[in-house]
């Protein structure tokens, strides 16, 4: 039941946050980007460091000598940098030797490699960085009464002036480290490893807690583009983890469970904690112990529905054929109340889509999910991609837009139809004509978002490529 203790109690306040975290990962996407866009770009070359010895002395690019520099802003991340990549060595009392990094990022300072707009805008990596950190901490604070620990800042000082520092994440680089891929797949099966009977689903915040020094010997991974990813884990954090907690409290309740049982077996350990994971994690798969296997499922699946949608106007307009589904539930006179007004505000500068965007943050970022572009910006950015991979990238990105140019505003017309009804008919308040009418869409309109798919559809990904047409 829309209505019921169920909507009421996990999933409209889940809706809530979801869109709360979506709208906040949209701006997270762009600040990143219009600090990435800000790099000097004149040299994207190799760039050979023979004073630095170890294991590493050539960088594919810029970008990778900007991510070790992004590592020396803290006293932690500059000696798993260093000691990971063999670029310095532990002394007698403890210290870390330094010296071969720093003349390494002095020179590159001095031919002009990395500039003065290079370092502001690390410096606005580490602010964007710390702006969430204090987020996470009042999140943190207020389920566990007291802030995680922080790593303390270390000054950075160039030509250009002294800069204060900041933390970005670590990444071991599985590809070099049999170790390194232990670790990925501890961190990333954290949430799982806590148990949902013992402490419920969780979003995997391993930023919230303290590092260990076993690990000094590991390279890292220097990937700028990886840097969102961390970015959104704290996002999740920030806007998912208490109401998580408070969901898995209250179906971990013993009284409740058995009432629940009875009515509906199973319904908990099968379904709804399955969607909360997948309301935790926004993955709609599950990884294998065959990453190469899932890399090519992954791609046969995405490859298959662009053949099948790319530019297919028979099955954009039979989108519409869900209308007489949809008639169940607003009636039909308030659809083409709707489809009228639509039309009419096309040869007016007002715009119902607009309209609806302001009403319902669920629906505005439906409606423009500008985030995947985003991404694919910044992606574009880090990496000098060819011919061949821009032309499969354009068309990639462009593949539903035949489908998107009539589903949007066939959204925007039910979704309307069904506010008015609940407000003029149901005796709805606005807040809760927006939830109904986010409802009816979602029902009906195939939200294909992490928590709007079902369990089967969310398997790992050869079962997601073989499910695909269902």
């Amino acid at each position: 039941r829309a209505d019921g203790p169920f909507h009421k109690y996990i999933f409209n306040p889940m809706q809530d946050s979801l869109a709360a975290y979506r709208l906040e990962q949209r701006k997270m996407f762009e600040s990143v980007r219009d600090i990435f866009k800000e790099f000097d770009q004149t040299n994207k070359g190799r760039i050979d460091a023979p004073e630095l010895g170890g294991n590493k002395n050539v960088f594919e690019n810029k970008f990778e000598v900007i991510h070790a520099i992004l590592h020396s802003g803290n006293q932690s991340n500059k000696k798993r940098l260093v000691l990971g990549f063999g670029w310095g060595e532990k002394l007698e009392d403890g210290s870390v030797d330094y010296s071969r990094f720093d003349s390494f990022v002095a020179r590159m300072f001095d031919e002009g490699t990395i500039t003065k707009q290079d370092m502001d805008e690390v410096q606005k990596v580490w602010d964007l960085f710390d702006n969430y950190k204090k987020q996470a901490q009042e999140t943190h604070k207020a389920m566990n009464g007291l802030y995680f620990k922080e790593l303390p800042t270390q000054q950075v000082i160039t030509p250009f002036g002294t800069y204060k520092g900041g933390y970005v994440p670590v990444d071991y680089d599985k590809n070099a480290s049999v170790d390194a891929q232990v670790i990925g797949m501890k961190n990333d099966a954290s949430t799982q490893a806590q148990g949902f009977a013992t402490s419920g689903v969780s979003t995997g915040a391993n930023f919230t807690k303290s590092r260990v020094d076993n690990c000094d010997s590991l390279p890292l991974t220097l990937d700028l583009s990886s840097l969102p990813m961390h970015l959104d884990k704290e996002l999740r954090y920030i806007h998912l983890e208490e109401n998580l907690k408070q969901a898995s409290k209250l179906l971990r309740n013993k009284s409740l469970m058995r009432e629940v049982d009875r009515a509906s077996p199973y319904s908990v350990t099968e379904i709804t904690t399955s969607w909360l994971e997948r309301v935790a994690s926004q993955s709609v798969y599950e990884s294998t112990s065959m990453p190469g296997l899932d890399r090519f499922a992954n791609t046969l699946k995405r490859n298959t529905g662009i053949a099948f949608m790319s530019f297919n106007f028979i099955n954009a307009i039979e989108t519409l054929t869900s209308l007489s589904q949809i008639m169940v539930a607003v009636p039909a006179k308030d659809l083409l109340v709707s489809s009228t007004q639509f039309f009419a505000n096309s040869f007016t500068s007002k715009s119902m889509t607009a309209d609806v965007r302001a009403l319902s943050p669920f629906m505005d970022t439906r409606l423009k999910n500008s985030s995947d572009e985003t991404r694919f910006q910044i992606e574009q950015f880090v990496m000098d991609a060819g011919p061949v991979r821009k032309a499969g990238d354009f068309l990639r990105h462009n593949a539903y837009i035949v489908q998107q140019v009539i589903q949007d505003p066939f959204e925007v017309v039910v979704w309307t139809a069904a506010f008015n009804d609940a407000q003029t008919k149901k005796g709805m308040a606005e807040g809760e004509a927006v939830a109904h009418a986010d409802g009816i869409v979602r029902m009906y309109m195939n939200d294909m978002s992490p928590e709007g798919i079902s369990k089967l559809e969310a398997g790992n990904p050869l079962v997601r490529a073989m499910l695909m047409f269902y």
